[in-house]
């Protein structure tokens, strides 16, 4: 073939494999500029109501649930009224938007503020923390081993000698980054960056694992992407399918940090459980945290409460 003939081929062929590439590149590396995907997305974040607009965390990846009624408790269950008075005037002056109260997985009670049913849907913030805790305690994973076992980037690094019981009492030792509207800072693009993962990755040492409680969303993003490496499953579908479905509840949403990528422990949309989903089946379970770790504050990030873990 002529010189000529053969560079037209080249070229030709060269721009059909092109979209192809750029198809088989991994999502990471087709993000050209991070800070400018997290100034987009804290842009467009609805900071005035978070809480209740579920909808506006997009990308999002769908938890699947199997919704089912709960059965009512007769006489309140055995809990006296003016406890569950005492519980809602509580919930009231904090602006909740529904308490819901079961006992023996019957509803006992169940009140939602004005503008929000049972059908609403709304973001949990943190409390999702506690979520992933649950489903990852399905996976029966080690909770003394090294997290550098399934975190292999802190291979050879202080940071992998860490164990994912520490991460799960937030007792790690890993700094929290300072609050910053930068896009570029560290804090920035662990909540709203392209790669939150990687993000998590780079949190420092600030002292010795399994010394001393510090609260730290690093913490509960590192646990759940153990929980991902470990089964080989996404967490939207393990989610759906050790929890969610098995409750009862009705379909949730994960909130990604771009297309097929991580979610965050805070981001999460979920619809109230009431007329929903049943408690039981997590009150059962063989692997929920029977007392709070004594220099924590936070047992396998529940909380606790008069002495009973939460």
């Amino acid at each position: 073939m002529p010189a000529e003939g053969l560079k037209k081929t080249l070229r030709e062929t060269i721009l059909l494999a092109l979209p192809v590439a750029l198809l088989a590149t991994p999502l990471a590396a087709q993000i050209v500029d991070p800070v400018a995907a997290t100034a987009a997305r804290m842009k467009a974040f609805p900071v005035a109501a978070s809480v209740e607009t579920p909808d506006a965390y997009q990308p999002a990846e769908l938890v699947r649930g199997q919704p089912r009624a709960i059965t009512p408790a007769s006489n309140f269950g055995g809990i006296a009224v003016t406890a569950i008075a005492r519980a809602q005037d509580y919930a009231d002056a904090q602006g909740s938007f529904a308490l819901i109260v079961l006992r023996d997985g019957k509803l006992v009670h169940e009140r939602y503020a004005t503008g929000f049913t049972a059908a609403s849907r709304f973001s949990p913030a943190s409390m999702h923390k506690t979520v992933m805790a649950l489903a990852l305690g399905t996976a029966r994973l080690p909770l003394d081993a090294r997290v550098d076992r399934w975190l292999t980037e802190w291979r050879g690094d202080p940071r992998g000698g860490t164990t994912l019981r520490q991460l799960l009492t937030m007792s790690s030792g890993l700094d929290a980054p300072p609050f910053s509207q930068d896009p570029a800072s560290l804090s920035a693009q662990m909540m709203f960056g392209p790669d939150i993962v990687k993000a998590a990755l780079s949190l420092p040492l600030g002292g010795a694992p399994g010394t001393t409680f510090s609260y730290a969303n690093g913490n509960s993003q590192l646990a759940g992407a153990i929980l991902e490496r470990a089964t080989g499953k996404r967490y939207a579908a393990l989610l759906s399918s050790r929890i969610w479905q098995p409750i009862g509840a009705s379909d949730a949403t994960v909130w990604l940090d771009r297309p097929g990528g991580s979610p965050g422990p805070r981001k999460f949309g979920m619809q109230a459980v009431g007329q929903g989903a049943s408690l039981e089946w997590i009150h059962a379970a063989p692997w929920l945290p029977r007392k709070v770790h004594s220099t924590c504050t936070a047992g396998f990030t529940w909380r606790a409460v008069s002495g009973r873990s939460r």
